[in-house]
């Protein structure tokens, strides 16, 4: 895959239509996008074709987004959009029209602050599957199922300082995974180090 220097860089690319930019971009949102919208509508296999949605609109247009941010702005305000109208359409009780009408207040510091959330986490969780097998598994079960270090080494029949050696890894690897993933925001990368210092 092309290696661009910048989000500059990028976006000029992105707007000539060129096909290794276009596989950048979705690499960079997918999933991000995803996050975001199923955090709305609660229902994943939807979030997914909301999110290959609104890319696919961005790309049969390239030459709209004068800046990267304008890109980024568009996709989460159409993915927002999006959601809505699929809340819209289920109407199926009471709580999914409160939901719509909380959602429906959102500015666009709401989307993101939004984004933002879905970047940590999909930054958070490109870091994990990075491990090697064992530091992976300790902080799997550590960071995601909130097991206790002496639960997680009686389960893997592991010591107790092999476990936390394994984590301790686990974070140190994390760390450099982020520290080296030049296309995180400060905000998002600030954040995701917080987080895994935290645990």
């Amino acid at each position: 895959m092309q290696f661009y220097k910048n989000d500059t860089e990028l976006i000029e690319a992105f707007r000539h239509a060129e096909g290794h930019a276009f596989e950048v971009v979705y690499e960079r949102f997918a999933s991000g996008l995803c996050l975001f919208v199923d955090q709305m509508i609660k229902n994943k296999q939807v979030a997914e074709d909301i999110a290959v949605e609104v890319l696919g609109k961005s790309f049969r247009r390239p030459d709209n987004f004068e800046s990267f941010n304008k890109l980024k702005s568009f996709l989460f305000t159409s993915a927002n959009n999006a959601a809505l109208d699929y809340l819209k359409t289920q109407k199926r009780h009471d709580k999914a029209h409160q939901e719509i009408k909380y959602l429906q207040e959102y500015d666009m510091d709401d989307v993101e602050l939004a984004y933002i959330r879905s970047e940590v986490i999909a930054a958070v969780e490109a870091a994990i599957n990075a491990l090697p097998r064992q530091p992976q598994q300790v902080i799997r079960m550590a960071f995601i199922e909130g097991k206790k270090l002496p639960e997680i080494a009686a389960e893997l029949q592991l010591s107790y300082n092999t476990v936390q050696n394994h984590r301790a890894r686990g974070i140190e690897l994390m760390r450099v995974h982020l520290l080296k993933n030049k296309w995180l925001s400060a905000p998002v990368l600030w954040i995701a180090l917080s987080l895994i210092d935290r645990n």
